[in-house]
């Protein structure tokens, strides 16, 4: 039973190797660092949450929770897992109600908003720290807690 599971790991190795290895070794070392070779395929969601999150990461606090407004069509989509893996090593709790920023306690709160959305004020005890907007009219803002 030993030899089996050895046999299966080495296979499985090689398997990988051959599959991933010519991604890996003809992607830029500043990109594989980054944790986003070049080849990576995109996230099958919106955009505006795919383009703007590296900016999100940026304005956030580093550590704390994160609530992000999606739209309700991402919710039960991919975009939990991707604001995870961006906002590691934050939790993340993704909601598409905007009432939740009235009742959240996180520090941090996004929002992508579409041209076609409703707008969400500043919740009470938050401030504006970024307002980005992409070609296609998307808005995506960040609010933090006042004084983080």
């Amino acid at each position: 039973m030993r030899a089996l599971g050895v046999a299966l790991l080495v296979l499985w190795t090689l398997h990988t190797v051959v599959v991933t290895g010519p991604l890996l070794l003809s992607a830029h070392y500043a990109d594989l660092l980054r944790g986003t070779p070049q080849g990576a395929l995109r996230a099958p969601l919106g955009d505006p949450i795919q383009d703007a999150t590296p900016a999100v990461v940026a304005s956030l606090p580093a550590h704390g929770d994160v609530l992000a407004l999606v739209p309700a069509s991402e919710v039960d989509g991919f975009a939990y897992f991707w604001l995870t893996y961006w906002l590691y090593p934050r939790h993340v709790e993704v909601s598409g109600d905007l009432d939740a920023a009235s009742t959240t306690s996180a520090p941090g709160i996004v929002y992508f908003q579409r041209p076609d959305a409703p707008s969400l004020n500043t919740p009470a005890g938050y401030v504006l720290r970024s307002d980005t907007t992409t070609a296609g009219g998307d808005h995506t803002f960040v609010f933090v807690r006042a004084g983080a």
